[in-house]
């Protein structure tokens, strides 16, 4: 499902934010984190990622399926959440504060410098 690349191999740019200058003037600011429905349930979490390990599918946009929300848990450090559709949002998040990925909704992922995350799917 997914295919770890060796960062440490690739030289790395890390932008400031999820979007270009041009993007911001659409983005929602103060949007907070969704909740998972009441009447979902989970079932499968996926290994651990570090900012070293995180699948190159992730950080490029990329949905759930009709039926899936995923919550993104962070262990340790922060990663940037980047909600694509239907409005941009931007999220940091941290051990204290997951992410909720509603199905079918485009978005990515980045570390902020060095993380520690999993993901949990729900149907």
């Amino acid at each position: 499902m997914f295919e770890p690349v060796d960062r440490k191999a690739q030289p790395q740019t890390k932008p400031e934010t999820c979007y270009p200058a041009s993007a911001y003037e659409h983005l929602v600011p103060g949007v907070p984190v969704k909740s998972l429905p009441s009447d979902v349930n989970l079932y499968w979490t996926s290994p651990e990622f570090t900012e070293d390990s995180l699948p190159a599918n992730l950080s490029e946009s990329h949905q759930t399926g009709d039926d899936t929300w995923a919550k993104i848990v962070v262990l340790e450090g922060q990663l940037r959440y980047c909600v694509l559709e239907p409005e941009a949002e931007e999220h940091t998040l941290s051990p204290t504060q997951p992410g909720i990925v509603e199905p079918t909704v485009p978005h990515r992922v980045e570390p902020i410098d060095q993380v520690r995350f999993r993901l949990e799917f729900y149907r």
